[in-house]
């Protein structure tokens, strides 16, 4: 499962064209996330509840770093890493942060790209602010795709689970970006959402016909149709509009609740 996670995600990014590249370099862009499992004894011997909750009360709790190609949002790895190199040279470049409603006035960026001529402040600048793709990708694992939390009661059993959500989600990205190219934009204008809810509605009738080349070009047509807004420099509070429903914390194992007990 995970040589077939790596290989899916390589070829889709070397079919990436020039045009989607980074000033020529194929770059990667890396996130944490935890996702969540079924509670059984299995699963929290291998990935443990958060040590501040009571036994029986929280989820085993998966730790991983996902990394993401810039160009297309594939996955190309997706790991723990645990080992780094004993000597590592790299430029420090400070960025001041002029768009208003930014919480963030200045910003320390450490490259390994040394060359401030060919690598200005203001690509590295522009580069880092694309990290945030990163986080946008993981929504879409986790929100859109329900990888948040996972249903398998063993653990070699979810770590597949997590392989298969990001493979599915590599072959969605596939579609994306054949989509993009055939319309003359990036992959990431088109949406992540809408792509695979065309999918599941097309992919029944792709089994139904003989010659599915027709339908995979109006599958693709209407990919494109699916445009991402462009929200550049919108204000994004970190507030919640819809109000919780008020139940209490479990507090204790489900075994030690009486019927009717709150």
């Amino acid at each position: 499962m995970h040589r077939l996670l790596t290989h899916t995600g390589q070829t889709i990014e070397k079919q990436a064209p020039d045009h989607c590249l980074w000033l020529g370099h194929r770059v990667m862009t890396g996130d944490g996330t935890t996702v969540t499992m079924a509670d059984t004894a299995e699963n929290q011997a291998a990935y443990p509840q958060q040590r501040a909750q009571a036994p029986g009360c929280g989820f085993p709790i998966m730790r991983m770093v996902v990394i993401f190609a810039l160009s297309t949002g594939v996955v190309l790895e997706m790991a723990m890493y645990q080992d780094y190199p004993a000597l590592l040279e790299i430029r420090e470049v400070r960025i001041r942060v002029q768009q208003n409603g930014f919480r963030t006035r200045e910003i320390i960026v450490h490259t390994s790209l040394l060359d401030d001529v060919e690598y200005s402040q203001e690509d590295i600048a522009a580069l880092f602010r694309r990290r945030w793709q990163a986080e946008l990708h993981l929504r879409s694992l986790k929100t859109v795709m329900q990888m948040e939390h996972l249903r398998c009661k063993k653990p070699h059993r979810v770590r597949n689970e997590v392989r298969a959500h990001l493979i599915a989600y590599n072959l969605i990205r596939q579609v994306m970006s054949e989509a993009a190219s055939r319309a003359g934009v990036q992959p990431w204008q088109i949406s992540f959402k809408a792509t695979m809810t065309t999918l599941v509605e097309a992919l029944p009738v792709l089994g139904m016909i003989r010659d599915p080349a027709d339908l995979c070009c109006v599958l693709l047509a209407c990919c494109q149709q699916h445009r991402v807004g462009d929200r550049a420099d919108r204000y994004e509070p970190r507030v919640v509009k819809r109000r919780p429903k008020p139940y209490k914390l479990m507090q204790k194992p489900r075994r030690d609740y009486k019927p009717g007990e709150a």
